[in-house]
């Protein structure tokens, strides 16, 4: 295991396209970090010039007590699973999983002792015969993981590794990467552009965009206190609503359309102009008529099992979403009134990526 630090690490292309910029990141000793973010953030190149595949142009990069700028890929004591794999279609899972040993000169009855070890951590026992073709896509998952833990390195690094799996089978893999990593407990960085994967599987998510790091913290940390509303609305699904307006400074704060929204004291953060975010399962429907209720129309309800989302129009044409325990739906174009939690809602400076006020 070791501790991984990066160091105002940048990445500049040929042609001055900057993929990642003065990056300054601590992966702590047995710690499961998650990279997460848009296509073209940054993410898969940071976790690249980990594994040596990318050269850095600036900064430096230390596992354990070893700067690992200039030190080829082979000799960094790092194990890697790709999204598509690579095992090798000729040989026997028992081939696959022992190759890198061989390549090593391990001692044969050493390798051996090692993938039996690997395949019964990863239920293979009854694959170790077979060939690439011959199994499913979550055991070819599976090998590709053993092929990284038989090695035993001081770091794991993922690079998107489920996204070529069905719904189901996502989550199952999902759960058994986690158990692993707590069973092993060797320091993990994980590539996802998905919001939910990040959230399940990380110690601590890494909220990347345009090659800058927006936010790092724990699950509950993003998603209750978003550094800024980049963060806000890719992180939680449905996305967190955002209405553009101002706050008073007492109580009260006026969406550009003119609905006002209750909020105390969350609106000392801001006098003047601001954007309101807050997410649809802090929306509370109520009776019309109430305090500080906001009137508006159903558009569309979408059925969830034990709750429902609603896309509601207010007078002022404004979208909200609401996430709400299932109930009776009346029909579309029928009235809807809700408040929203103040105490969970937060204030940002506008701008597609305004800091949080609050």
């Amino acid at each position: 295991m070791a501790t991984v630090i990066l160091n105002n690490v940048s990445k500049t292309y040929p042609g001055g396209v900057q993929a990642a910029r003065d990056l300054s990141l601590q992966i702590q000793d047995g710690e499961f970090l998650v990279l997460v973010g848009p296509s073209g953030c940054g993410k898969t190149t940071l976790l690249r010039m980990v594994a040596g595949l990318e050269t850095i142009t600036s900064g430096t990069i230390t596992i354990g007590d070893r700067v690992i700028n200039e030190v080829p890929p082979k000799d960094r004591d790092i194990a890697m699973v790709f999204q598509n794999y690579a095992l090798y279609p000729h040989m026997t899972v028992r081939k696959n999983l022992e190759f890198g040993l061989k390549l090593r000169k391990v001692p044969r009855q050493t390798r051996q002792a090692r993938v039996s070890e690997v395949a019964a951590q990863l239920g293979l026992e009854e694959l170790l015969e077979r060939k690439p073709s011959q199994l499913s896509g979550g055991q070819q998952q599976r090998v590709a993981l053993g092929r990284a833990m038989i090695r035993q390195p001081s770091c794991f690094l993922f690079d998107e590794p489920l996204s070529n799996l069905d719904a189901k089978l996502r989550m199952q893999m999902r759960a058994e990467i986690k158990l692993l990593q707590q069973r092993v407990k060797t320091t993990a960085i994980y590539v996802t552009h998905d919001q939910e994967e990040a959230m399940t599987l990380g110690d601590r998510i890494v909220i990347m965009n345009h090659g800058l790091i927006q936010q790092v913290g724990s699950p509950l940390e993003v998603y209750g206190r978003p550094a800024n509303r980049f963060v806000a609305t890719f992180i939680g699904s449905p996305p967190m609503n955002i209405l553009h307006g101002s706050s008073d400074g007492q109580g009260r704060w006026s969406s550009e359309g003119g609905t006002v929204f209750q909020v105390g004291s969350l609106a000392d953060a801001a006098t003047g102009p601001s954007d309101l975010g807050f997410r649809p399962e802090q929306v509370q429907l109520c009776e019309p008529g109430t305090s500080g209720a906001i009137e508006s129309t159903l558009t569309l309800a979408e059925p969830l099992g034990d709750r429902v989302d609603l896309a509601l129009k207010t007078a002022a044409d404004e979208s909200i979403t609401a996430r709400v325990p299932m109930f009776e739906i009346p029909a579309p174009g029928q009235p809807i009134s809700f408040t929203i939690d103040p105490e969970k809602a937060h204030l940002f400076e506008p701008g597609p990526d305004g800091a949080r006020l609050d």
